[in-house]
């Protein structure tokens, strides 16, 4: 197909073979906003709306610029964990049991470093994640540790009221 082109001061030029047509596009003497009507043809569009010109007036991708991503063993470790299915989740069954059973506010705090933890894994924070992680841990000991240690007091509080008589 030929292509009557605008030449810039109201008039037009042409007709042209599709080739002749990118050629100029490529030269630089069009651009891909300049019209085109093929010939035989009523409607002055864009190059682009042309299907046979539409893939020469398209917009050159960017140019790379630094460096290429960095991928496979030869740059290193891989992290810890990897996005996606791998990311490693904080369970809320013991917080959960340590706030109901043994100290409820170390309980609800271990609670809170769970879901801080799994959010940081979710976004890719796994630095943070393993802090939140260290975090619940201590808080469940610490909730545990308290809970056993007031129960044994109350169990020997019974004892020796039994013992003394009360």
């Amino acid at each position: 197909m030929r292509y009557y082109l605008t030449d810039g001061s109201g008039g037009y030029v042409g007709p042209f073979e599709a080739d002749a047509v990118r050629g100029k596009f490529q030269a630089g003497e069009i651009t891909a906003d300049s019209l085109a009507c093929p010939e035989g043809g009523q409607e002055w569009l864009p190059l682009t709306s042309f299907p046979e010109l539409g893939a020469v007036a398209a917009p050159a991708p960017p140019p790379m610029t630094g460096a290429p991503p960095m991928m496979g063993a030869q740059f290193g470790a891989p992290p810890p964990y990897v996005a996606g299915s791998d990311v490693p989740k904080l369970s809320y069954v013991a917080p959960v049991l340590a706030a109901l059973f043994c100290c409820q506010i170390g309980g609800i705090i271990a609670i809170i470093y769970t879901a801080t933890g799994n959010t940081a894994a979710v976004q890719g924070n796994f630095e943070q994640y393993e802090k939140h992680k260290s975090a619940r841990n201590g808080w469940l000991i610490a909730s545990v540790a308290i809970g056993v240690i007031v129960t044994l007091g109350w169990i020997f509080m019974v004892i020796a009221a039994e013992a003394g008589g009360y």
